[in-house]
């Protein structure tokens, strides 16, 4: 079997290129913050979908995604707004794109604002947010809240 120069070496820079391209098209594992990724112990699912909220920053807005979780199918529910409304046990959040969701507020849902515990009395108008819920039907229930600091 005869190999020509020019064939191999147009088989090496192709297959570099092709390697170069998979490398800049698959995200790297690291986390937002650097930091490489940890297992999680069992008993922290329930805390999971809250950390990745926080971890997320501003790049969505709002959205839905169907999970099993056990026998069956929840739709979880997320978004990235200010708060327009405020009452006793709910909150009404318009995200960038103009879409307001009513969410109720589930009564062990974690709060935090300004880095700190906080209880749902503390969340006011104008406050930016970032909402952890599930829908069942057309209801938005809130499971986790999170007003950052303001800069």
């Amino acid at each position: 079997m005869r190999f020509d120069v020019k064939t191999t070496a147009v088989a090496v820079a192709v297959t570099g290129l092709l390697g170069a391209g998979l490398y800049a098209a698959v995200p790297a594992p690291a986390t937002a913050s650097g930091k490489a990724p940890t297992a999680v112990a069992p008993d922290d699912r329930a805390r999971r979908p809250f950390e990745r909220l926080r971890d997320r920053g501003g790049r969505t807005v709002r959205g839905e995604t169907v999970v099993r979780r056990d026998d069956r199918f929840v739709t979880m529910a997320w978004q990235n707004g200010e708060i327009v409304a405020a009452s006793a046990g709910s909150i009404t959040v318009r995200s960038a794109d103009g879409v307001a969701w009513q969410w109720t507020l589930d009564p062990q849902a974690r709060i935090r604002k300004n880095g700190e515990k906080a209880e749902a009395s503390a969340l006011a108008r104008g406050d930016r947010v970032k909402v952890l819920g599930v829908r069942a039907g057309t209801v938005r229930t809130a499971k986790g809240v999170i007003a950052p600091r303001r800069p």
